[in-house]
């Protein structure tokens, strides 16, 4: 016999990850940009909609279904299919029921003992404002969510009222951003990335791992537009659960984001219809 009957034989196994966001019909942003771009990274996507929207919240009129109940009946199914997850974010939810079942679901994650990576995007607002479903109770389900994070990425606005911050009149120093990354690392996630940071022509990422801390820094390209944080944390949590350092996945994420918005420059996309990642897909 040639086979080696004692040996057991290891069979590779597909990295598994849930997404929890909305979903928009029209204009890139949440679940219609991490699907495919966790797709294309090798990683099963396993979509679950907080909210269900015809577009997103850029344009008027929106028409939405909250879908609280169903991402708890969701989250129950996946239990009794016993369904390991290697990875699980979380994105825009815009009521409290919603970040009740996130929360159920995260908690059941950590209890089962197994090596899930979880990564939360604390949707809440952006330069200084909060979103109107930003409510006090909504807010506070995301500091909750911080407790069961292995990595969080807010931006400057939702770093700030996550820590109970007034919003500055400019960027924070160096030594004020190490600051708000050690309270935030109090509350919980190793891995920090405090995104979008204004520096006139260039933007930056202020990054922590816990041990040392990072400010990348790139050229601004184009205008600001809708879903380019769904973009950054997509790239960013599929290399980490394929197996990339947190320091590595930024630089992905980063790397990516920039070619993506370069290419989108080539076309004459309005902001809010978001960032044409479709053309970068090959560089994942």
């Amino acid at each position: 016999m040639t086979e080696n009957l004692g040996q057991e034989n290891i069979r590779k196994r597909q990295k598994r990850m849930a997404v929890i966001n909305d979903l928009a019909c029209y204009g890139r942003c949440a679940l219609a940009v991490s699907i495919p771009i966790i797709s294309a990274m090798g990683v099963e996507c396993c979509p679950i909609p907080t909210v269900v929207l015809s577009a997103n919240g850029a344009f008027e009129g929106v028409v939405a279904r909250d879908m609280a109940t169903f991402q708890l009946e969701a989250f129950q199914h996946f239990d009794n299919l016993e369904i390991n997850f290697d990875g699980a974010s979380s994105g825009f939810h815009n009521n409290i029921k919603q970040l009740q079942a996130t929360e159920g679901f995260f908690q059941r994650l950590r209890r089962s003992g197994k090596e899930t990576l979880i990564f939360v995007d604390p949707i809440m607002g952006d330069h200084g404002k909060l979103y109107s479903v930003s409510t006090e109770e909504v807010c506070l389900g995301y500091q909750r969510l911080l407790t069961y994070a292995d990595v969080v990425t807010p931006n400057l606005t939702e770093c700030c009222r996550l820590l109970e911050l007034p919003y500055p009149n400019e960027t924070p120093t160096y030594q004020e951003l190490e600051m708000m990354l050690q309270k935030l690392h109090e509350r919980g996630p190793k891995y920090i990335v405090i995104t979008g940071l204004d520096y006139g022509e260039t933007i930056g990422n202020m990054v922590s791992d816990g041990e040392s801390i990072e400010l990348i820094r790139t050229p601004r390209i184009g205008k600001e537009r809708c879903g380019t944080g769904d973009v950054f944390m997509s790239v960013l949590a599929g290399n980490m659960v394929r197996g990339a350092t947190f320091k590595e996945a930024v630089r992905k994420a980063v790397e990516f984001l920039s070619k993506a918005l370069t290419a989108t420059e080539e076309y004459d996309v309005p902001s809010r219809n978001g960032v044409c990642f479709e053309l970068c897909l090959k560089d994942l």
